[in-house]
């Protein structure tokens, strides 16, 4: 199965997975990601640990606007 697949919620500039291991076997506990934005990039850094390592490896990092 897909880390991306979970659900998440935002809180202000917080995307939250919350910890569900019935969703994800790895989604053990929460993990938060801080999100930012410039007029053509989107931020995206890790808070804290993620269990599930896959999603953080997709999701962090600048990605350009095309």
């Amino acid at each position: 199965d897909s880390v991306m697949k979970s659900r998440a919620t935002f809180k202000g500039d917080t995307l939250l997975f919350q910890a569900d291991t019935t969703a994800l076997a790895c989604q053990t506990a929460a993990a938060r990601y801080v999100i930012s934005r410039t007029e053509d990039q989107l931020q995206i850094a890790g808070i804290g640990a993620d269990s599930c390592g896959g999603r953080r490896a997709a999701l962090v990092g600048t990605w350009q606007k095309s």
